[in-house]
């Protein structure tokens, strides 16, 4: 149970509200190193000029700075995804009912009952990661032949 804002309780255990609450928390936290490391070696000046230029902060970070930072936006992204996939724990601890994680879901079918599904789950998230590696390879090796 949390203490709400306003002094309600807020009980997020068995809900999507809390495991949305979760892993947003989780992402803020993971996705900031990343696009922080990435933002400290943005010129500041190239948006400053697209805004004195007529466009408004939205805009010049849309066309100005998301298309520079965005590798570590997507690395960032493709990270948390699996960060949630090992957040088995906290799974167990804040979904239940009807709102159950892939991983949740794992590890009580592991735990109750023997199914090759398991296994075939694990072979296509494998399958998954590897085919996001090499497109993150076979993209950096096409933007570096292009420069």
């Amino acid at each position: 149970m949390l203490r709400g804002l306003v002094g309600t309780d807020m009980y997020i255990s068995g809900r999507v509200s809390g495991l949305l609450f979760f892993f947003f928390s989780e992402m803020c936290i993971r996705d900031r190193i990343s696009v922080g490391a990435d933002l400290r070696t943005f010129d500041r000046t190239q948006e400053m000029v697209a805004r004195s230029l007529g466009m408004n902060r939205f805009r010049s970070f849309m066309t100005v700075t998301l298309p520079q930072i965005k590798a570590s936006v997507i690395s960032g992204a493709v990270f948390v995804f699996i960060q949630a996939l090992d957040e088995t724990v906290v799974a167990l601890f804040v979904s239940g009912g009807s709102n159950q994680t892939l991983t949740r879901r794992m590890f009580v079918t592991l735990r109750d009952e023997i199914d090759p599904t398991i296994a075939a789950i694990s072979t296509m998230l494998t399958a998954l990661t590897l085919c996001l590696v090499m497109i993150v390879v076979v993209s950096r090796r096409s933007g570096a032949a292009r420069a």
